[in-house]
């Protein structure tokens, strides 16, 4: 499944592209604005593709404009209580998806055994969780730079397919569904992005120009399921309880 459009610089900047949009999901505590906004600066995200520059150039404009405390209180408005933005894979799906929710979470932790990817023991969150899939997709693309620079072809392809069957059969099934969701809760007329709008367009493209990358062609999901057919860890687990999403085994 390599392509000659891989290669060992664009694989690390990808993978530094998708864990950084995976801790922007995260619980805001304090500090973590700035963080963020660092590592904006600091990663030459423009190289990977106009679209992505230029999105990440407008979260870094509505993430500026934000204190810890207002970004803390998007955070709960958005993802937590009654009306949550749900940031789980499985809150999402139609008739083509027909395993169910049992069968979905066995095959996303398919994949994370597969690749020694475990979730940490003081993390609460389900292996669906948009952050854990994420940073798990950035580990992917990190394992085949490393194995690419090692000249380890087997290992490379492994990583590879993993990578482009995981955009297809997962991450790239359900995230149009949750940036819709936010885009209709934030969309104001005339109004600038607020930083979780910004942040839902940054994953969208990014998503979008991986799978342009990868040859992937995901089927989406339309839509939530409804309520009674998916918990809803959003409104189960406090976010202040730990945020590291996932450790691999090296």
């Amino acid at each position: 499944m390599t392509t000659g459009a891989d290669s060992l610089e664009l694989l690390l900047r990808c993978a530094v592209l998708f864990r950084l949009i995976a801790q922007g999901f995260a619980w805001p505590y304090p500090s973590h604005r700035q963080v963020l906004l660092q590592q904006l600066e600091a990663i030459p995200l423009e190289h990977l593709a106009p679209d992505i520059g230029t999105a990440a150039a407008q979260l870094r404009q509505a993430w500026s404009c934000y204190d810890d405390e207002r970004l803390q209180l998007d955070h709960s408005r958005l993802f937590h209580g009654q009306a949550a933005i749900a940031l789980h894979e499985t809150a999402y799906g139609d008739g083509r998806r027909m395993g169910g929710q049992p069968v979905e979470m066995a095959d996303i932790n398919g994949f994370y055994r597969a690749f020694g990817f475990d979730l940490a023991t003081e993390q609460r969150e389900r292996p669906d969780y948009l952050g854990t899939e994420l940073e798990f997709y950035s580990l992917l693309l990190v394992k085949q730079a490393y194995a690419m620079d090692q000249v380890w072809l087997e290992q490379e392809q492994v990583t590879a397919k993993a990578s482009h069957d995981f955009l297809a059969q997962h991450l790239g099934r359900w995230v149009a569904s949750l940036v819709e969701e936010i885009r209709q809760k934030e969309s104001s007329p005339d109004a600038p992005a607020t930083p979780y709008q910004a942040l839902s367009t940054l994953l969208m493209v990014a998503v979008t120009v991986e799978c342009r990358r990868r040859s992937v062609t995901p089927v989406p999901f339309t839509g939530r399921l409804p309520l009674d057919e998916t918990m809803q860890g959003d409104t189960l687990i406090c976010p202040r309880d730990g945020h590291d999403h996932g450790e691999s085994k090296q």
